[in-house]
């Protein structure tokens, strides 16, 4: 018997959106499009289209996604997407700073050192996540292991033009993995069919 002047609880709860899926294309579509210069798929020239890529898409919008996932109470996602997407922000002020010709130095040797530091403190920030991603999925385990290959190929790639193309190439297949990943949830989501590796 419901007691007088009482709300009857509903029987069910609004479901939440999960935001693993835009954060995952934020990544994996920002990547893609490094890559594409990195792998000399591009011209140098396109660095411009993935500065403005990097600072709304793979900056803004993964950090709000990282937001979301913080409020749905997963650490490693929000942590995840919070920090890439800064890191996109940073990588992209970096880019439109090497545009307008600051070096970090005397030459542009200064502006390549810097680059490769940069790139290499989150190759190591990413083997601890990579250490997490064990009790994940496959897919986004292959997507955090070939990211810290990335990161570690691009920074020795600011002094070695093989390892730039390499990078270039294992990115790409990064940014694959991520995009699959988050198509997958998506699918699991609209059709309760899970992909392989998810």
């Amino acid at each position: 018997m419901t007691p007088p002047h009482s709300v009857p609880r509903s029987s069910t709860t609004a479901k939440k959106a999960n935001p693993g899926p835009l954060g995952l294309f934020a990544f994996g579509l920002t990547t893609l499009m490094l890559m594409y210069i990195e792998a000399e798929w591009a011209a140098p020239g396109f660095a411009e289209v993935v500065a403005c890529t990097a600072l709304f898409f793979g900056g803004v919008v993964q950090l709000l996604a990282g937001m979301w996932e913080m409020h749905r109470g997963s650490t490693f996602a929000a942590t995840a997407f919070s920090s890439y997407g800064a890191f996109w922000m940073g990588f992209a002020a970096l880019r439109v700073l090497k545009l307008v010709g600051f070096t970090w130095g005397a030459d542009a040797a200064g502006y390549a050192q810097a680059e490769a530091l940069y790139l290499g403190t989150w190759g190591m920030l990413s083997v601890l996540f990579f250490a997490l991603t064990f009790a994940k999925c496959v897919a986004l385990r292959a997507t955090f292991a070939l990211l810290v290959a990335t990161f570690f190929l691009l920074a020795g790639g600011q002094f070695d033009h093989g390892a730039r193309m390499v990078g270039g190439y294992v990115g790409l297949a990064c940014a694959a993995c991520a995009v699959y990943t988050g198509f997958g949830e998506m699918v699991l989501e609209t059709y309760d069919v899970r992909l392989p590796g998810l």
